[in-house]
């Protein structure tokens, strides 16, 4: 029987600070102290914050334009949004499921942590996401059209005074 390494506290604080979600893992006492473990809750971080960087764009896409997209990035409300967006959607449901999933028994625990994330996604975080980054489109274009529409007026409230006294 292999004899797993115990982790000191620096350890601990080390692993809490390279990956939120694996904070939020240790802190549901879900982890087994299992190093493998943590290099999996690292990759499902990471690739949840690929997919939902990725469904974010195809979301603009489909509804918007790539003119959005450059308006978005350059929003910190967006950038915000893009940073923390998934984080909020990691709770204890999603971490029990995450330690009880069957695909890590094989292995090629990376395609695993694809699906498990992806077919998540799907059935319990899609909705949600959408309506949120809605809001945060919502919210972006709300920022940006008083200042542009201000301009705007400006630009022909100058042009009638011009035209009225000159």
């Amino acid at each position: 029987m292999v004899q797993v390494k115990k982790y000191s506290e620096a350890d601990l604080v080390d692993f809490y600070v390279g990956s939120p979600v694996f904070k939020k893992y240790s802190q549901y006492h879900l982890w087994s102290e299992n190093f493998s473990e943590y290099h999996t809750i690292k990759y499902c971080e990471i690739y949840l914050s690929k997919f939902s960087f990725e469904y974010i764009q195809k979301y603009i896409f489909e509804y918007f334009s790539e003119f959005f997209l450059l308006i978005f990035y350059n929003s910190p409300t967006f950038l915000k949004f893009i940073k923390s967006g998934f984080f909020k959607y990691i709770n204890y449901h999603f971490l029990s499921l995450f330690q009880n999933n069957f695909f890590f028994v094989n292995g090629d625990f990376h395609k695993g942590v694809e699906v498990f994330v992806k077919k998540y996604f799907q059935k319990y975080i899609q909705k949600f996401f959408e309506q949120d980054l809605l809001i945060c489109l919502i919210t972006c274009l709300s920022e940006i059209a008083p200042n542009s529409f201000e301009r705007y007026l400006n630009k022909q409230l100058k042009f009638i005074y011009n035209d009225f006294f000159n």
